[in-house]
């Protein structure tokens, strides 16, 4: 019976992304142009970081910008759902109403993941030729892209499903989303980073994703206190939609 009831939630799950196919196409050209105009053009006159030129150091930067893309579609629809009350209606079907955050963090999660590796294949096509993608890499690269996309995806989420407001929604991913980018390692490393900014960038779970990353492609080392930050923002993600959704699992 449960198996019967995540599928028909991954069904719906499914189409409603299917209905927001023009945003997912967006969030996955923005990142390419970015790539193309600023990693393009700036690899010309900077510096290789630990023996890896400029635009390959940038690529994870710019995957983690598709997570990021990515998680801000998925909350937005929570959010919209939850205005709509779609959410309420769903939630008050006689089934694991458990499974509802469930099927879409996974979905998100998968989704994502597979765009950002697209991405990476397409990138790898084009300017990043001499990148190193392999059958034993990709998995893994697949695997690190998931956990990136779960951890973001689930704290916007439980951002989108705590909120009231469509102002306070908006104000809140405007006022994070772009200093969690730009204080991360997403683009530099830590080394060039003021030290006020040094701290906070190394708890950036962004930063923790893009490094991931990095490790995999070019085996760049992660700090440990970014793989505690992971873990503290998925908590803390988990605890928002649990407390979002937990009136219903009664």
């Amino acid at each position: 019976m449960m198996l019967g009831q995540t599928l028909i939630l991954i069904e719906r799950e499914l189409l409603s992304y299917k209905r927001s196919v023009g945003f997912m196409i967006a969030s996955f050209l923005s990142p390419l142009m970015y790539l193309f105009v600023f990693g393009y053009t700036l690899n010309k006159g900077m510096p290789s970081i630990n023996g890896v030129s400029y635009l390959n150091y940038i690529l994870p930067g710019i995957i983690m910008l598709v997570v990021i893309y990515s998680s801000l579609n998925s909350a937005t629809r929570v959010f919209i759902e939850r205005k709509s009350h779609a959410l309420l209606d769903l939630l008050s079907l006689p089934m694991n109403k458990s499974l509802v955050p469930f099927v879409k963090i996974l979905i998100h999660s998968l989704l994502s993941a597979f765009n950002a590796l697209m991405f990476l294949l397409l990138a790898k096509l084009t300017i990043c030729s001499e990148l190193y993608l392999s059958i034993d890499n990709i998995p893994v690269l697949f695997l690190a892209i998931f956990s990136s996309s779960f951890a973001v995806g689930i704290f916007m989420m439980g951002i989108a499903a705590s909120l009231r407001e469509e102002q306070s929604f908006n104000s809140l991913t405007s006022l994070f989303l772009l200093p969690m980018i730009f204080i991360s390692t997403a683009y530099y490393p830590v080394s060039l980073m003021p030290a006020v900014l040094k701290t906070l960038a190394r708890i950036n779970p962004i930063s923790f994703g893009a490094d991931l990353i990095r490790n995999i492609l070019f085996g760049i080392e992660i700090p440990i206190s970014e793989m505690i930050s992971f873990v503290v923002f998925s908590i803390v993600g988990i605890s928002l939609l649990h407390r979002s959704f937990g009136k219903y699992f009664k």
